[in-house]
């Protein structure tokens, strides 16, 4: 009342009697009709958590004031300014509505985040299938996802036209009220003070000093009355008490006449409040808005006209019908009975691609509330970029573009247009939002302001459209002025003139458009080029390039403004986006910021909108490679620094000295001109920090924000904008959103801590950095927060080494370890002669080497078994080299290179024909855990392994020989590495040491090194050691080693492979740096290849799974141990050597790829617990390895402390394993696949009766694609045919991996039961699985009295989508049993196992029989052909030459894809994937995009897929993409080729079948023989065995008829 009465009107609230039936009203609800709104909801709408955090949420609740009629409903009060009461009144009206439409608006925005996967899914494919051709937009066969169908939902169509388009309803407007008729200038501005309604109000009123006669003469005689949208969306800072001050003002400004015409913005669909929460949710803003002026303005009808943006598709529009019918309904019903319903009207934002679509959809699901739409192009932009992110050829319109109206809207005014206007509504334009800097008509500033606002209105126009949008009351006069003149002269046209062609004079316009130009030859241009020149024709809907004009496309290399990564246009938007950012933290979310037209300087009006324009703009231009990301961030420091100098010299009274630019200033080279609005002072200086990190983290990350307000809202809640800091705050409850990228940090703080004009032109600003003198490196680091600096190091290789070395020599003060290091490890470290760490984290960039003692990061250390990968790494390069499997045996390897080396069995002294290469490289061969150390040097290998020696320290070699048969067991050996020395030393004709000198020189070839360095490998180091004992090193070259009572042991050289290697921490990190690359890269890295690389990480010992994992906690590679750490694998070893320990754990895979440490010390067994401690800091508390969990080694670190963890009695050669095991590679979480959903699901009928329901699992030797504990699940079994993991096909049972090697024992899981139980009936289960159950089962129990496993189910074979009924063995039916112990046989899913003390029911009979119910198709892989591939697979014969002849001369092609016209010829089984799929030239998408059969059953199981070219081509490698199959690739693959055009297959391309396991989840290369590259292939077949899948078939090669025309 009291802000109605400052804007002298009246109001319509009725507190006594509106707000107490409100309150009956919400109670009525909450406890009639709604049962549980008194409650919290069960759920949160997920589409919020990006915005609110469940922390900030928390704080929310925890901080807000509950509402005295509403508890549930809690707010933040002392915000709430004086308006708190205007509240008051309508929460209870309020918390109805959204008690009632809650459910609908989860729906949409859950269809929304489905719709926008799908989108940038379909674009990623279709952008690389467009590269794959060649194929530009202007062509018909370029595709895009416009049009696209959904397969997996029913086709639809996330955007394009609905698949029914051709039988759309006839859209319809119900009649418009007469405030809506007639044309619409429309100020736009936020209602926040009273004198910006008071501005607004009487924006008809204001009058520009020297406005012309002719405008005031139009003006006056116009009957228009102007419009005035009331924002409160894009020009608002959504903070508590001006949003409630907003609406309590605008209630006040409605009625009067002579005035604008107030209409509310409301806020889209996607912004919640960070101030308020109901029923522990967020309240969604735009029904707060909404619900809240309904309420206060229901009796005002002219006050219920809202703009609503952000809409996208009818989905959406149903939602809002169903939002305002339910708002109506209970305004009718409860508050006011004459209400007529219909009253509600909506002008809808076309601020989307999607919508434009769908604009005919739209209006009539919004029917009658439908009145108009406009096309608010700065958002629409900044959709169009965000919908088509993923695709490289779109790029939008240049934001200091001024002619963006003229030249890319065109399409989307006359759609507006011609479906808008033709069905009776209004269609209104976009706003105009440059202003000038001076407000007197004849300043140059204002005057290229007018001829811009001209151009824009007579276009607008033209193109049929209603109105158009204006950003300052200053215009409104001249855009009536122009609208009049325009219906005047339409008025004297012809009827049925086209008013977009040529047209002859408009006197009236042309008068005033003369009057306001103060310039007579800029008038005549616009009135000759914009008046009566044509507007030229729209473009037909079957133009190729029609989609991207309507979406606003700047076809890639033609912008004729200027290009997007221009650095002029870069800078303009950073500039503008840094400083809209900073002010809408502040709070102010309209900002009139500085520009420059023509080359003079305006202002333009920027809101959200414009800004997020700018971010997309800034996003694509990075993203796609086409700007310098490193480049870029230090543009944004520049930038920022140029506002904060500037602003500093303004304070000083001398600005002119803040000119003196960084950089150019801006894409129109005004650089004098440069002055920022918003200034770094203290109003600012508190947010400009934050938004210089927002803008990085909305520009940078590969897959940002899709709106800046989810990094924005969290700014507008009371416990971040109290903080002291409150970037830090909002990061701390909002963690997901915030973090910018790693390395773009670690610049970013680099950046700011140095002079930024010395890298200026600077395209690579850090290798500037590191060119900086030493004395300004050193200042720099000084300038960085102390809390800052680990973070800062490694962005690349030289700043790597920059801070291993500088900022340890250097820098004086607390190393870099010690943010790291606790102080009590430090100390226990500091008693040792020398330790030496590498640690890596954060992405992978090695960040810091630290030493303890007497070493430096160069010093030499005994790496004892840390050899073995070392070598393994080199003999896996040699066989390759040779041809040699790895399955080969070893005594046929010795006997092709000359060497009468033959390993015998030792029972019976006769050549062992088992023993194959991998058992020595896997420790199941041969025995000698511990190799011992030679003082006086190691004998030759062949005598080694013939001989063995007594000549060694502390123990005796035996005569190499097999003891058990190969394979059968695992024995950590020493003895197997013993003998792969001498394999390599036979397949060299060198030792070891110079055989491995040039392949190691190359793993450490990027180390820096001081002059007179040692190598930092070295795999034989007996001659060091020699020097060593000789005293002839320096101290620092190489450490000593020492026992646990300080004594120095004897200087002791050790067989190489084995245990004798030498090296520092920096080169094992390098190594296994090379390795994690390499795994990656079919290419490899350095001196491995990716066959060796993926050998020995990718394929761990399942056979001898228990007793590996028993051993190490982990599982045996190639060399290296391996182990799951939640989504991360990590390769591990361990190492000692008299006087020696380390160890590495390296995640070599998964999210933290690259994040590890190495630690080598001098030091013997009382180094474990240390060493294993210094393991858990750094993965737990610096790395914050996924996946690693401390807890589960409380109890090991418990027995530590109290001096009971007995390493003491566990063998010496054991000691090292077992201590890492217990206190730190037990912490390492297996990876486990997501468990269904258990949401309204049954339980079985028999589950109250089921004894083994909810059993805990005590063990599981496999459950790579479903848990084990589903088996003992008591509710029943689900199936969704979309539900795909990181594991594969989601299935609700017990699911092992293919191709168990134990085929008779199966895989097995225990179960604990929860009392001691006597089993007389099992029922087992194989429901939804149907080709991939398991082939048998075989069900023990362990007897309580005597701790014996008794036989309750025998061997039963298990049939598909099955229940199987037996009675237990009579002979343990009787016997209590405490746990279950269930075989897998051999692999496969079991989908449930229940156990019954009898009979649970009459009907429960022996037996078996198979589910009635339906296995539903799995939709993903069974509608996998989408549009892409449907327009790109078999081409026509014409279509198909096209393409050929189209490929660049020298240019190798993938034959065998679907777009080069490759077809399936033949397959043998697809059971779960269909084999087309292997031939898309796009990305796969999951494992159901591939073929997979299947599991095959028997020895001789064998599938195959053939596969026809759409011509001849001359081949020369071969690629298989199992990125999917993680679990389920084969086991063995051999490809064919046809080279005789019958389909015979006759060329073996792989000559043989080869072990391709390894390479799950990754990339196998098939080097094509040199007999067949020049042999014309038809085709090739890949058989696989047993059976599997993979993703993709890559044939890379020539056509022939391609070399054919070349030649």
């Amino acid at each position: 009342k009291k802000n109605a009465a400052a804007c002298n009107c009246n109001t319509n609230l009725h507190p006594d009697t509106e707000a107490a039936r409100a309150r009956v009203l919400w109670f009525r609800m909450a406890f009639n009709k709604q049962p549980r709104a008194d409650a919290p909801y069960e759920t949160r709408i997920p589409y919020y958590e990006d915005y609110v955090s469940r922390d900030l949420l928390q704080c929310i609740i925890d901080g807000g004031c509950p509402h005295p009629q509403v508890p549930l409903f809690v707010r933040d009060v002392a915000a709430a300014g004086e308006h708190l009461q205007y509240e008051d009144a309508a929460v209870p009206f309020l918390c109805t509505v959204l008690d009632l439409v809650r459910g609908h608006l989860q729906q949409v925005l859950h269809n929304r985040t489905r719709d926008r996967a799908f989108i940038d899914d379909f674009s990623r494919r279709a952008n690389v299938a467009n590269k794959h051709l060649n194929m530009k937009p202007d062509s018909r066969d370029f595709v895009s996802v416009v049009g696209a169908q959904d397969p997996t939902r029913g086709a639809r169509v996330p955007i394009g036209e609905p698949v029914d388009a051709s039988v759309r309803k006839a859209a319809a407007v119900a009649p418009l009220p007469a405030h809506l008729q007639g044309y619409h200038v429309t100020l736009f501005g936020p209602a926040d003070s009273k004198k910006m309604c008071e501005h607004a109000l009487n924006c008809k009123q204001r009058v520009v000093p020297g406005e012309p006669e002719e405008v005031r003469a139009l003006v006056d005689g116009s009957a228009l009355v102007p419009k005035w949208g009331a924002d409160d969306e894009d020009s608002k800072t959504p903070l508590r008490a001006p949003f409630l001050d907003a609406m309590a003002n605008l209630a006040g400004c409605y009625g009067h006449a002579g005035k604008a015409q107030p209409f509310k913005r409301i806020p889209g669909l996607a912004l919640p409040s960070a101030a308020m929460a109901y029923r522990g949710d967020v309240v969604p803003l735009h029904i707060y808005d909404f619900a809240m002026h309904v309420f206060h303005m229901h009796r005002e009808p002219e006050a219920l006209t809202f703009y609503v943006p952000k809409l996208e598709n009818e989905e959406e529009a149903a939602y809002l019908k169903a939002l305002a019918r339910t708002t109506e309904q209970l305004v009718q019903q409860h508050l006011w009975p004459e209400y007529v319903l219909g009253t509600v009207r909506f002008l809808v934002v076309l601020e989307n691609p999607r919508a434009v679509f769908r604009i005919n959809e739209m209006m009539d699901a919004l029917y009658p509330y439908f009145a108009g739409a406009s096309l608010g192009w700065h958002d629409y932009l900044a959709a169009a970029g965000r919908v088509f992110c993923e695709d490289e050829s779109y790029r939008m319109p240049c934001k200091s573009d001024p002619d963006i109206v003229v030249r890319h809207i065109r399409e989307s005014h006359l759609v507006l247009a011609r479906t808008v206007k033709k069905a009776g509504g209004v269609a209104i334009g976009g706003m105009y939002g440059v202003l000038p800097l001076e407000r007197t008509l004849h300043s140059e500033s204002m005057q290229v302001t007018l001829a811009g606002l001209v151009r824009d209105v007579v276009y607008q126009l033209r193109r049929g459209l209603d109105g158009f949008w204006l950003a300052h009351p200053d215009f409104v006069r001249f855009g009536i002025a122009l609208v009049e003149g325009w219906r005047r002269d339409v008025a004297q046209l012809p009827p049925h003139t086209n008013v977009r062609s040529a047209l002859p004079p408009m006197p009236q316009l042309e008068r005033v458009i003369r009057a306001l130009m103060a310039d007579r030859a800029r008038a005549e241009v616009l009135i000759h080029t914009v008046v009566r020149a044509p507007d030229g024709e729209g473009l037909d809907p079957s133009d190729p390039v029609y989609h991207r004009a309507l979406l606003a496309a700047e076809l890639a290399g033609d912008a004729a403004h200027t290009q997007n990564n221009d650095e002029h246009e870069m800078r303009y938007n950073v500039f503008q986006a840094l400083q809209y950012l900073a002010d809408w933290l502040r709070g102010n979310g309209c900002v009139a910021l500085p520009s420059a037209v023509e080359g003079v300087g305006v202002r333009v009006m920027d809101d959200l909108a414009t800004c997020e324009r700018s971010r997309w703009e800034l996003w694509a231009e990075v993203a796609h490679g086409r700007f310098p990301l490193m480049r870029y961030v230090a543009l944004v420091h520049e930038e920022y620094d140029y506002i904060r100098q500037f602003s500093a010299a303004a304070e000083r009274r001398s600005a002119t000295t803040a000119a003196k630019p960084l950089r150019s200033q801006g894409a129109s080279g005004a650089a004098a001109g440069k002055r920022p609005a918003v200034l770094f002072n203290e109003r600012t200086a508190r947010w400009y920090p934050a938004a210089r990190h927002i803008l990085l983290a909305l520009t940078t990350l590969r897959r940002p924000a899709e709106f800046a307000t989810e990094l924005l809202v969290c700014f507008t809640s009371k416990t971040v904008r109290e903080a002291a800091d409150p970037l830090a705050r909002a990061i701390q409850l909002h963690p997901s959103r915030l973090p910018i990228d790693p390395h773009v940090y670690r610049a970013s703080l680099l950046l700011s801590a140095v002079p930024l004009d010395r890298i200026a032109d600077s395209v690579e600003p850090l290798t500037a950095i590191l060119s900086m003198p030493r004395k300004d490196l050193l200042k720099a680091y000084h300038r960085l927060d102390p809390s800052e600096r680990p973070r800062v190091a490694g962005s690349d290789h030289q700043l790597r080494q920059f801070f291993e070395t500088r900022m340890r020599t250097h820098i004086q003060g607390d190393p870099l370890s010690r943010r790291v290091l606790s102080p009590e490890l430090l100390e226990g470290l500091k008693g040792h002669p020398a330790i030496q760490i590498v640690l890596a984290g954060l992405g992978g960039t090695q960040l810091f080497t630290e030493e303890i003692g007497t070493c430096n990061e160069s010093t030499l250390f005994q790496i004892a078994s840390l050899s073995k990968p070392i070598a393994t790494a080199f003999m896996l390069e040699l066989l390759r080299e040779y041809g040699i499997s790895i399955e080969s045996r070893v005594n046929d390897v010795f006997a092709r290179f000359g060497w009468a080396v033959v390993i015998a069995e030792a029972a019976s002294g006769e050549p062992c024909g088992e023993l194959q290469l991998i058992h020595l490289l896997t420790h199941t061969g041969l025995e000698q855990h511990y190799v011992f150390g030679f003082p006086h040097g190691v004998p030759p290998t062949e005598h080694l392994i013939k001989h063995g020696s007594s000549e060694c320290f502390g123990g005796v070699y035996e005569p190499v020989a097999v003891h058990a048969p190969p394979g059968s067991r695992f024995q950590y050996s020493g003895a197997g590495f013993v003998v792969a020395q001498a394999l390599i030393e036979a397949m060299t004709g060198l030792p070891i040491g110079k055989a491995m000198a040039g392949w190691v020189t190359q793993i450490e070839s990027g180390l820096e090194k001081r002059p007179g360095t040692l190598p930092q490998l070295i795999i034989d180091g007996e001659p060091v050691l020699k020097d060593l004992a000789a005293g002839k090193l320096a101290p620092l070259d190489m450490a000593f080693g020492c026992m646990d009572n300080g004594e120095r042991p004897p200087v002791l050289a050790f067989p190489p492979a084995a245990a004798g290697g030498l090296g520092s921490a920096r080169g094992i990190a390098a190594f296994l740096t090379h390795l994690t690359d390499a795994y990656h890269s079919l290419d490899g890295s350095g001196p491995i290849s990716h066959d060796t690389a993926v050998w020995m990480l990718g394929q761990p010992l399942r056979a001898l799974s228990p007793q590996v994992r028993a051993f190490m906690s982990a599982d045996m590679g190639v060399g290296v141990f391996v182990s799951e750490c939640g989504p991360n694998r990590v390769a591990m070893h361990q190492a000692a050597n008299d006087g020696y320990r380390g160890m590495f754990a390296w995640c070599y895979d998964g999210p933290q790829r690259g994040a590890g440490f190495v630690a080598l010390a001098s030091g013997d067994n009382a180094l474990v617990p240390i060493l294993a401690k210094l393991g858990r800091q750094c993965f737990g508390e610096y790395i914050h390895m996924e996946g690693f969990n401390v807890q589960r080694l409380e109890s090991a670190i418990a027995r530590l402390n109290s001096g009971a963890l007995g390493l003491e009695d566990v063998p010496q050669e054991e000691i090292v394993n077992t201590g890492f095991r217990q206190l730190f590679f037990d912490g390492f979480d297996p990876f486990l696949p997501p468990l269904c959903p258990r949401e309204g699901r049954l339980l079985h009928p028999h589950a109250a009766w089921d004894v083994a329901a909810g059993a805990g699992v005590v063990s599981v030797t496999d459950q790579r694609f479903a848990q084990a504990q589903n088996l003992v699940d008591p509710l029943e079994p689900v199936f969704d045919p979309a539900a795909f993991t990181a594991a594969g096909k989601q299935m609700d049972s017990w699911e092992t991996q293919r191709h168990n090697p134990v085929r008779d024992v199966g895989d097995i899981a225990v179960f604990r039961l929860a009392a001691p139980v006597r089993i007389a009936a099992v029922e087992v289960s194989t429901k939804w699985h149907d080709g991939n159950q398991a082939e048998a089962i075989a069900v023990e129990g362990l007897a309580a009295d005597s701790d014996e496993w008794v036989l309750l189910v025998p061997r039963m074979p298990l049939l598909p989508h099955a229940w199987h009924r037996v009675m237990a063995e009579e002979a343990a039916a009787n016997t209590p049993v405490t746990m279950l112990r269930v075989a897998n046989i051999p692999d496969g899913g079991i989908t449930r196992l229940r156990c019954y003390e009898r009979v649970p029911a009459s009907d429960w009979v022996v037996g078996q029989g198979r589910y009635p119910d339906p296995i539903p198709s799995v939709g993903k892989a069974k509608e996998l052909r989408m549009h892409a591939e449907d327009i790109l697979a078999s081409p026509a014969e014409p279509e198909l030459h096209r393409r050929i002849a189209a490929i660049p001369p020298g240019v190798v092609v993938n034959v065998a894809s679907s777009a080069f016209g490759a077809g399936i010829s033949a397959v043998s089984n697809e059971h779960y994937g269909p084999a087309y799929a292997i031939l898309s030239p796009a990305p796969p998408r999951g494992m159901f995009d591939g073929f997979e059969t299947a599991r095959g059953r028997g020895v001789n199981s064998m599938e195959f897929v053939s596969v026809r070219f759409g011509e001849p081509a001359f081949i020369s490698h071969i690629i298989i993409d199992m990125h999917f199959f993680v679990n389920n690739n084969p086991q063995q693959l051999a490809v064919e080729a046809d080279i005789d055009g019958e389909g015979e297959y006759r060329g073996n391309l792989t000559r043989r079948f080869v072990p391709c396991k390894a390479y799950r989840g990754n990339k196998m290369r098939l080097e094509v023989p040199s007999s067949l590259r020049r042999v014309a292939v038809f085709g090739v077949r890949v058989r696989t065995r047993p059976c599997g899948g993979f993703n993709r078939l890559i044939v890379m090669g020539s056509f022939v008829s391609r070399l054919a025309s070349k030649i």
